[in-house]
């Protein structure tokens, strides 16, 4: 009995141990049991092995890499088995290592899908999720080797995103990284759609966006005319189309301020095309003002009743067909009159006034031509608002008949009366001047000739007063001289004078007035010398020749006065010269300049002067003229702080003086309003007006057109 239940204990331990030898074997783990563990562990190749042991028979099943991983795993195992059976159940699969790549992108000819999957339901997805709208040309690649990324199952929701934002377009997908292209309709809308797109990426993923904005912004602008400047604001597609319209705008006398930008956000609109040409032709016929906002145009102004609204349509037309909204506010009101005005002073003839149309005053012009005046000023304004007269057409034969064979004069017109102002010499010559404008005046024109006065009898010659003595000349070889040296410690006075009473002014005008500087006297006094009328003129300079100029000297030898030391600058030398010519007529004593400028004094030597030219009789800045503007703006920004830039003005010899100086002036201060507008500030301008003082010689066009300019010279403080 003892014997029969050790059997059945023992046969029950042996059963128990053979049932529980079953087991897994996954890669990064121990085994179960040693027997059957090997070296599987430390294998990834053996990450999809499993083994299952029954009593003494086991079973392999899994996957592996290859024929040869397979049978390293089977000896392992074998080794491990001590006896039984082993049955094989591995399947040899090929490894995905490859990540997946899907490219697509979209046009007017449809859909091209491009890159590699690892599932075939993928490449089909896709295609399913760009629908049949278009024509697909679908070369997805489908390989075994390619693993499936994280998005793969949402593919086809993240194409649908993204095409339906940009139907014209790129979207790359690879594992990790995401990147778009195409074009899209403003900032809000981008930056959406690239935070929904980056919600479809691992957390580690990049994307590169690519994407370009559409214009989302309407063009807008707003052009003004007020007298002859017209002033542009606002926003266009591009450089090209803003310069194209302010090219159509350069109309004589029209001026052209402009602060339009070219910003590649504003859409194009339809009237681009016709816009030059409207403003062109609006401005043409007055002042006004125009304002674009989208497709809607507003145009307001005040035309004249007399030309009704048959030209302002016809350039409407073109705007309606481009499809503007258009608001009319322009108003229709009552023609001004004309008015002319002549005078002549000083062979100089100059006109004011305002004229209703460019070829009558062309005319008008041309018969103020024939008078063969030194020179012509024209400043009539073309103003379409200006009702036409009778008058009008015989004012050029009017203006020769009171102008020819006189020197001065003055000739007005208001619409409805002539009145002409000046001296003629002799009743008969009054009444036959009289006569002959009465005869041609038009019918509706009266004459008002009470400002013609007759002319004084020319006066008495009178004999010239009898000269003074000329004093007699000193003794050959005593001729007086002077030499004046200014410096830091002191100063030093030497010559020879006739007298003790020129020796005392000009010892006081060289006496130094700060303690501690010595004045070295060594002026003598010769009874022999002959006058020195210089002594006074001289001795009036001396000091501020001292102040401005601390290293000076000056010497008068001979009839001859030489300056040399250092000026602080060109203006302060130049005001010294002058005062001094004017103080020392040439015939006593001829002026010698060895002055030079204190370095810094000046801009540097390579800096440029810029120049604007004008035409004749005229301070209206051309184009070219805006241009050197600008340059002159843009160098005068890069000088120091306290800076100053001179603007200069002259005028051409034609003409009485007084107004080229005037035409000079204004000139500059056109310059100088350039200048301004262009951001420079107005105290570091300096405005003058030098006339006709530095005319070049000569008497050609060549020559006078030189002379009608601006100099804008930069100094330094």
């Amino acid at each position: 009995m003892r014997i029969i239940v050790l059997i059945l204990l023992v046969t029950g331990i042996l059963l128990h141990a053979v049932g529980s030898r079953r087991w897994f074997m996954p890669s990064n783990q121990h085994l179960l049991q040693q027997q059957a563990a090997g070296d599987l562990r430390t294998e990834d190749r053996f990450s999809r092995v499993s083994v299952e042991f029954l009593l003494l028979d086991g079973r392999v099943a899994g996957q592996v890499p290859s024929a040869e991983a397979r049978e390293e795993a089977m000896t392992l195992i074998r080794g491990s088995v001590p006896a039984g059976r082993l049955f094989d159940h591995l399947e040899v699969v090929a490894p995905r290592d490859q990540p997946a790549r899907v490219v697509i992108g979209a046009d007017g000819a449809g859909w091209k899908l491009s890159g590699e999957v690892g599932d075939p339901a993928l490449k089909e997805a896709l295609a399913a999720a760009l629908g049949s709208g278009r024509p697909i040309k679908n070369d997805l690649r489908v390989s075994d080797r390619v693993r499936e990324p994280l998005w793969a199952g949402r593919a086809g929701e993240l194409a649908a995103l993204f095409f339906t934002q940009i139907p014209d377009g790129t979207l790359e997908l690879a594992e990790r990284e995401f990147g778009l292209r195409g074009r899209i309709k403003g900032e809000k809308a981008r930056d959406g759609l690239v935070a929904s797109v980056r919600a479809y990426l691992p957390e580690d993923g990049k994307l590169r966006n690519e994407l370009q904005l559409l214009p989302d912004q309407p063009a807008s602008l707003v052009a003004v005319r007020e007298g002859g400047r017209v002033q542009l604001t606002g926003k266009l597609p591009d450089a090209p189309a803003v310069a194209a319209l302010v090219g159509a705008l350069d109309l004589a006398p029209l001026q052209v301020e402009q602060r339009l930008q070219g910003d590649a956000r504003v859409e194009t609109p339809a009237w681009s095309q016709a816009l030059p040409a409207f403003l062109a032709g609006y401005f043409r016929q007055g002042p006004g003002r125009v304002e674009f906002q989208g497709k809607r145009l507003t145009i307001a102004g005040d035309r004249p009743a007399s030309q009704g609204r048959g030209a302002l349509d016809a350039l409407l037309v073109p705007m309606r067909q481009a499809g503007c909204e258009i608001t009319d506010l322009v108003r229709l009101v009552p023609d001004l009159e004309p008015e002319f005005r002549a005078r002549l002073a000083g062979g100089n003839l100059a006109l004011e006034g305002r004229w209703p149309d460019r070829s009558g005053l062309d005319r008008l012009l041309a018969g103020a031509k024939a008078l063969g005046t030194t020179g012509l000023d024209s400043r009539i304004k073309v103003e379409s608002a200006v009702r036409t007269t009778p008058g009008l057409e015989a004012l050029p034969g009017l203006l020769q008949a009171f102008f020819t064979k006189r020197q001065a004069g003055e000739f007005l017109y208001d619409g409805k009366t002539l009145r002409v102002l000046g001296e003629v010499e002799g009743a008969a010559a009054r009444d036959a001047l009289i006569a002959d404008l009465t005869r041609r005046l038009p019918p509706g024109m009266t004459l008002d000739s009470s400002g013609l006065r007759l002319a004084p009898p020319p006066p008495v010659p009178v004999p010239p007063p009898a000269m003074p003595p000329v004093p007699s000349p000193g003794k050959p070889g005593l001729a007086p001289w002077l030499v004046v040296q200014f410096g830091a410690a002191g100063r030093r006075i030497e010559g020879q004078l006739p007298g003790e009473a020129d020796r005392k002014a000009l010892t006081a005008a060289v006496a130094p007035q700060a303690p501690g500087m010595s004045l070295a006297d060594a002026l003598k006094i010769s009874p022999d010398t002959a006058p020195a009328p210089w002594v006074e003129p001289i001795s009036r300079f001396l000091p501020k020749f001292g102040a401005l100029v601390p290293e000076g000297r000056l010497e008068l030898r001979e009839g001859k006065l030489t300056l040399s030391g250092q000026a602080p600058d060109p203006k302060t030398r130049d005001s010294l010269l002058a005062e001094l010519a004017g103080a020392l007529p040439n015939d006593l004593v001829k002026v010698e300049d060895k002055m030079t400028v204190r370095e810094g004094g000046a801009m540097a030597e390579s800096a440029p002067t810029f120049v604007v030219y004008f035409n004749a009789g005229s301070d209206w800045i051309r184009p070219d003229g805006r241009v050197e503007i600008d340059k002159a703006a843009a160098a005068a920004s890069a000088l120091p702080p306290g800076a100053t830039v001179l603007v200069k003005g002259f005028a051409d010899a034609r003409g009485d003086s007084m107004s080229n100086q005037k035409l000079s002036e204004l000139r500059a201060e056109a310059v100088r309003q350039g200048l301004l507008q262009r951001g420079l500030a107005a105290e570091s301008l300096e405005l003058i007006g030098v006339g006709d003082r530095e005319a070049s010689p000569g008497k050609s066009e060549d020559v006078w057109s030189k002379d009608r300019r601006v100099e804008i010279i930069a100094v330094r403080k």
